[in-house]
């Protein structure tokens, strides 16, 4: 529902991925029983550990959480509604969850 969408294809590579794809390319010329190789593919795999969490520690907006905040306004507008229809003295605000 409000997960972004990632481009299609990109025109150029930068960054980690440009480092990643170097890698990636300056193995194929090596043979798989070499040390160089296995040093290589270190690399690559710390390489693709970085860009895992890299990716991962864009914060998201639980899909909860939304929930939540709409519930709370939801609830809040009801109450004031009815207050505004009836004189009552307010209470929305005692009726709101608090998020977690």
């Amino acid at each position: 529902m409000f997960k972004l969408k990632k481009p299609s294809a990109p025109a150029e590579l930068s960054g980690l991925d440009k480092v990643i794809a170097d890698a990636e390319h300056a193995m194929i010329s090596l043979t798989i029983a070499t040390p160089e190789y296995k040093l290589a593919v270190k690399e690559l795999t710390k390489l693709y550990a970085i860009k895992k969490e890299a990716s991962t520690s864009t914060r998201r907006v639980s899909p909860d959480t939304v929930a939540l905040i709409v519930g709370n306004i939801l609830v809040t507008a009801m109450v004031v509604g009815h207050e505004r229809a009836n004189v009552v003295t307010s209470k929305a605000l005692q009726f709101a969850l608090k998020a977690k």
